[in-house]
């Protein structure tokens, strides 16, 4: 399996490399643009876990140990060890191109390829079996009552400061910032070495955060590369159940539909988690 994906990344890399000279005029004339493969800008976030590590040597960087064990308990951790990687930009990009969104296939020299379940559990380490994330109790779209009740017991949120943390300009809009999960939330282990008290509703806080974190970051990113959906906070409760979803399949699905999209739509840019596309491919 090894030998193949090698054979083809170097197929790929010859296709664009002999792409890559044609003329503006040429990929203008060319309307389907298969013979054109132009760099894909990824939104692959896996380095802003780096940003909030929950374990670290200092005393005063990352979480207390109350935090890690429950961040633990939710089997997650192995998806962030393991795709902690840089990826190469033309050849994820060279894939996107050869995507084919009706089939859910890349087409290659040789024939078609897909990206298995099995794929996704061996690469991150992440659970393949259990519940669906979009389980039949699964809101679509949350309605504000339903955010502010969920932010309230995951977060200890009222109202009003669920209004300004999900503040877009002057409009509310149905997300969270990653940076401002961060800010809020991370830094407990400080916090204690300074001989503050850290409470028991801030652990829970800080570890419900940390996973949203999580999710936007290396689960579904989106081509924004800064937000996370704030349907996803109903996944946190209850915190230990986390561990029962099918995360693997879960990271599979939106990677498939973030290529899907961007081959459909000859977009220039693409979420989903390119390193594990990328590992996908080539190891």
């Amino acid at each position: 399996m090894k030998v193949m994906k090698k054979k083809v990344t170097m197929k790929l890399m010859k296709f664009k490399n002999k792409c890559k000279n044609k003329s503006k005029e040429e990929t203008l004339k060319n309307k389907n643009h298969r013979d054109v493969v132009s760099l894909m800008k990824p939104r692959t976030l896996v380095s802003m876990m780096r940003q909030w590590p929950p374990q670290a040597i200092e005393s005063t960087v990352g979480e207390v140990p109350e935090v890690i064990d429950l961040v633990n308990s939710t089997g997650l951790i192995p998806a962030v060890e393991n795709l902690d990687l840089g990826y190469d930009k033309p050849l994820c990009s060279a894939f996107v191109k050869r995507y084919d969104w009706e089939t859910d296939t890349l087409h290659l020299p040789f024939g078609e390829m897909t990206i298995t379940p099995n794929d996704a559990k061996f690469i991150t380490g992440l659970s393949i079996e259990g519940k669906s994330m979009k389980h039949k109790e699964y809101a679509q779209e949350l309605e504000w009552n339903k955010i502010y009740a969920f932010t309230k017991d995951v977060f200890q949120w009222d109202g009003e400061r669920t209004k300004s943390e999900m503040l877009v300009g002057k409009s509310k809009q149905r997300i969270f910032h990653l940076s401002k999960l961060g800010d809020n939330f991370m830094g407990t282990k400080k916090l204690r070495a300074e001989g503050k008290e850290v409470t028991p509703e801030r652990i829970i806080a800080t570890a419900n955060a940390y996973v949203l974190y999580f999710l936007g970051a290396v689960i579904f990113p989106d081509i924004s590369g800064a937000r996370v959906s704030v349907n996803f906070i109903q996944l946190l409760q209850p915190f230990d159940k986390i561990h029962e979803y099918s995360w693997g399949t879960a990271i599979l699905a939106h990677s498939l539909n973030e290529l899907r999209k961007a081959s459909r739509d000859q977009r220039n840019q693409i979420g989903g988690n390119m390193a594990f596309l990328q590992v996908s491919v080539t190891e």
